[in-house]
């Protein structure tokens, strides 16, 4: 069956249900004693009618506006509570004590696209599993776990290209293990956690700037100012001269990767050189990923003129070579 395919039959199922609940409904609304009047009841039929289809238009909404939460440990502690509280009956469908749960993502739509299950092979080691360990699981866990996993899209705003096409996880079907399980998960969500802590940077956080080299078109290095200590406003750094004549502005970019629970800052600069009255753009640099507050570029950059290029004579604009860091607090 297909991705969308099993999508609508999620959603048909939970149509179907929510409509059998709701005729239930309306049969207790809608009845009446036989002292009633027929003006009485066709009045308190059409009300009951209109307050019913207020209800179905409602439900046929909420059933299309769903918040997905894609944060692989998250979901793991979801299912593993789920098998927790069905164990009797998944074991009814699956003898195993342990099974892996592989997690199949189009590659290009982020789509769920297959859900394997297969017994633990004793032998096991990261990478393809033999299909004579596949296994079925009960109807009930599975739906679960596509529902868990539906449309897993990489939350890295910075790169379009970063996509999950792969999730695996062991699933344990014995009461105590399940619960080791969910205790070394949320340790896990706990380190994280301290992680993202210790990685955060603030907005308005103290940083020191210190450039290594600065070539302009081979010639001698220009000399440098030392190490500069600044103040950032709102992930801004101010205007900061690092020798006569250049400039340098840079700022952080805070986005997240929800699907592993953390911050990731990114670090953007730009290079000015201010002479006679006149300014021009020497180097810009974009999207280099801060780790640990700390982050180092190196960038040699040439600008060749186009129109020569063209002429197969090409003619060197400029060429720069530049390297600095910045260590935030």
């Amino acid at each position: 069956m297909t991705v969308k395919g099993i999508n609508c039959s999620i959603r048909i199922i939970f149509l179907y249900q929510t409509l059998v609940y709701l005729l239930l409904l309306i049969i207790k609304h809608l009845h009446f004693s036989a002292g009633d009047t027929l003006p009485i009841i066709k009045k308190h039929h059409t009300m009951k009618s209109k307050f019913i289809i207020l209800i179905l238009i409602l439900v046929f909404n909420l059933s299309y506006s769903q918040i997905y939460n894609c944060s692989v440990h998250e979901n793991q502690l979801k299912i593993y509570d789920f098998a927790l509280t069905n164990l009797n009956t998944i074991k009814k469908h699956t003898k195993s004590d342990l099974i892996i749960v592989s997690i199949d993502f189009n590659d290009k739509s982020s789509l769920l696209e297959n859900i394997r299950y297969y017994q633990y092979p004793k032998d096991y080691t990261e990478g393809e599993i033999d299909e004579k360990y596949s296994i079925t699981v009960w109807n009930e866990l599975d739906l679960f776990i596509r529902k868990s996993f539906e449309f897993c899209p990489r939350s890295n705003f910075e790169d379009e290209h970063s996509e999950y096409t792969r999730i695996r996880f062991g699933l344990p079907l014995v009461k105590e293990n399940i619960a080791e399980a969910i205790g070394n998960v949320t340790k896990n969500l706990s380190e994280i956690k301290q992680l993202q802590i210790s990685n955060e940077i603030n907005e308005n956080t103290n940083f020191t700037l210190t450039v290594n080299n600065l070539k302009i078109n081979r010639e001698k290095p220009i000399k440098l100012a030392h190490p500069i200590v600044g103040k950032l406003n709102i992930y801004q750094s101010d205007i900061v001269k690092i020798s006569d004549n250049y400039f340098l502005i840079f700022k952080v970019l805070k986005t997240s990767e929800l699907n592993k629970n953390l911050p990731v800052f990114y670090f953007e600069y730009k290079l000015f050189y201010v002479h006679q009255g006149k300014t021009s753009l020497v180097s810009k640099g974009a999207h280099q990923t801060i780790l640990n507050k700390h982050v180092e570029i190196i960038e040699q950059e040439s600008i060749i003129d186009v129109a020569n290029e063209m002429e197969n004579e090409k003619k060197m604009i400029q060429e720069t070579d530049i390297s600095f860091e910045v260590k935030f607090e």
